[in-house]
């Protein structure tokens, strides 16, 4: 019961046990509990105002995919408003809208081509490697890294990928 529970991390072991989940390995990451907007609860005073809260075991926030088409509003996202729209289940795959805009774009692509555009190699299938596909047939994307140092844009993109992703922009891999 709620009510029993002294702090959040009594919570989350309650309902790990509740649903017979295995205990957690040494070095696994505590489950977690997270309000609608993906921001982890901090205090049973917290969880007992949420309207809704998602326990996720992995312990990390994902978004729901909930169901293609289903559109999510994402807050504190570069001091505005995301949304986050559902294309596919599985792979679970968004569009975001409303994150970068015409002169944030002109500004990467630039950086981009200024440090030099390099071929991506994919992992070619063996279906396609038997029907003698050309892998500049396969796989013709190109790309760049660009670091956080290159430019404002770049830094500033970087912190809104981590409020979007709910994850430390530490965890980022540079911008591509």
């Amino acid at each position: 019961e709620a009510g029993g529970w002294g702090s959040i991390r009594e919570a989350t072991e309650a309902i790990g046990l509740a649903l017979a989940l295995a205990p957690l390995e040494p070095l696994q990451t505590p489950w977690g509990l997270f309000d609608s907007q993906g921001r982890r609860l901090k205090d049973v005073a917290e969880l007992r105002r949420a309207p809704v809260a998602f326990f996720q075991e992995i312990g990390v926030w994902t978004w729901p995919a909930v169901r293609e088409g289903f559109e999510q509003r994402v807050e504190g996202v570069g001091g505005s408003t995301a949304v986050l729209r559902t294309l596919s289940l599985r792979p679970k795959v968004f569009e975001v809208r409303d994150f970068l805009s015409k002169g944030e774009t002109e500004e990467v692509m630039r950086l981009g081509e200024q440090q030099g555009l390099h071929a991506s190699k994919g992992m070619m299938q063996s279906k396609d490697r038997d029907r003698g596909t050309a892998h500049s047939q396969f796989r013709t994307s190109k790309q760049a890294w660009l670091s956080n140092s290159l430019s404002p844009v770049v830094k500033e993109l970087d912190g809104r990928v981590a409020e979007l992703t709910r994850v430390p922009a530490s965890h980022n891999e540079p911008v591509q």
